[in-house]
């Protein structure tokens, strides 16, 4: 571990606004060193130390270092020749598009949002002779929609994505995974989308993300929980994904309210916090999950009183053995969560841990499905669902890590997400 206290040392690149800014808390709070870059005039060092020191935060390093400027990058390393151990990447320009193609602007969105990454990468081996052991770069769903003026961000995102990719398979003991947020209420989105669009924003505020929350998540994909995860796109949004429909949308901005909210309920009792996990092949073995667990099978959870199902729900399939069969265990999360609704209490965290086969069997994409479109309906009652899939056995211990961490509450900003464990092994 880095750094001259046994802590672990933190470089977040444009670190001192919104998702940077909170990212950076959020290790200072763990007793990390925090270093903190920005471009000049950009940010304020006293009033950045006094919200982390009134926060309990460790008081981070506050250095101006422009990413497309190759001298800032060189001695900005050299204030860290022992290197770092986690690397965020949040540059981002915000210049709006005009609608009509600048190879200058574009050329200037991918040199502050994608091409930071592999430059400090590089210049970190340079420097200090080794790699940080996590790497966390910030995007959003702009590669895949069409917002105004979002042109050049959106390709360099796309870019930056494609990097992470690369990077993860060159680099197999490198934990690479970008963090992809929607709707997040910062300077840089009024700057880019005004505040008009803010206001229509805000008519959805179920998924209107705090930056803190996206913060949780990135410190989760840093603290060995999610090694099985490289290369990936983890995404931040509430479920929101599901529910981006005029279906939904229209009414609401109409002045009505979104189909998903008619069936919304009085607040759910709580339940039991402990874990229903139904064995269909895949059992938690030792797994330590920080809370009680109860292991059943596929039978006993379709005999199951309402009343006894806790807050947290894990179905453990094995698709070797029930490749073949068209509804098998693939049912058994949405219906226990409705029979778990139906009695006045929706369980907090629903979750599929799935030994899956290749090509994926029938019956794992109807499980998907079916759990996407129950979770998406009720996440209006704050339910989480979440899948996670392994194909090799010794990738199993890694899988039921990311499982702790799903019920640990750190991705509750997590819903919907399919997260592939396809590397690592735990000893």
């Amino acid at each position: 571990m880095t750094g001259s206290e046994g802590r672990r040392t933190v470089l977040v690149a444009g670190g001192t606004r919104g998702i940077g800014r909170a990212i950076g808390l959020a290790f200072a709070q763990s007793g990390a060193r925090v270093v903190l870059t920005h471009r000049w005039g950009s940010a304020d060092p006293d009033e950045l130390r006094d919200q982390f020191g009134v926060a309990g935060g460790t008081e981070p390093e506050i250095v101006e270092a422009d990413v497309a400027v190759e001298s800032d990058t060189a001695a900005l390393m050299e204030h860290l020749p022992s290197g770092v151990d986690v690397f965020v990447a949040n540059v981002c320009v915000v210049g709006r598009g005009t609608g009509t193609v600048s190879r200058r602007d574009l050329r200037r969105s991918l040199d502050y949002s994608a091409w930071p990454l592999p430059r400090y990468l590089e210049a970190m081996l340079r420097t200090s002779g080794a790699l940080p052991r996590y790497v966390v770069a910030t995007s959003s769903d702009g590669p895949d929609r069409f917002y105004p003026g979002y042109d050049y961000v959106a390709a360099s995102k796309a870019v930056l994505e494609a990097l992470c990719r690369s990077l993860a398979a060159r680099h197999p003991d490198l934990c690479i995974n970008v963090l992809r947020a929607r709707q997040v209420d910062t300077t840089g989105y009024r700057e880019m989308f005004g505040t008009d669009a803010r206001d229509a924003v805000s008519r959805f505020s179920r998924f209107d993300l705090d930056p803190e929350e996206v913060a949780h998540a990135a410190v989760a994909l840093c603290s060995g929980d999610l090694d099985g995860l490289s290369g990936e796109v983890v995404t931040v949004d509430r479920g929101a994904g599901p529910m981006d429909n005029l279906v939904n949308v229209a009414p609401v901005l109409l002045g009505g309210a979104a189909v998903w909210e008619s069936g919304l309920a009085e607040p759910s009792k709580p339940r039991d916090r402990r874990v229903l996990w139904v064995d269909a092949g895949v059992r938690p073995d030792g797994a330590d999950l920080c809370r009680p667990t109860d292991i059943v099978s596929l039978g006993e959870a379709e005999e199951l009183d309402p009343e006894r199902i806790p807050d947290s729900i894990v179905v453990g399939c094995d698709w070797r053995e029930h490749r073949g069969e068209d509804i098998g265990p693939s049912e058994i999360l949405p219906i226990l969560l409705d029979r778990a609704a139906a009695s006045g209490g929706l369980p907090r965290y629903g979750i599929r841990v799935d030994r899956g086969v290749e090509p994926s069997a029938p019956g794992e994409a109807l499980a998907r499905a079916l759990d996407r479109y129950w979770g998406g309906w009720n996440v209006a009652k704050e339910s989480r669902l979440n899948a996670v899939r392994y194909v090799e056995d010794q990738l199993r211990p890694r899988a039921l890590d990311v499982v702790r961490a799903l019920l640990s509450g750190r991705l509750d900003g997590l819903r919907d997400q399919l997260l592939p464990v396809t590397r690592g092994s735990t000893t």
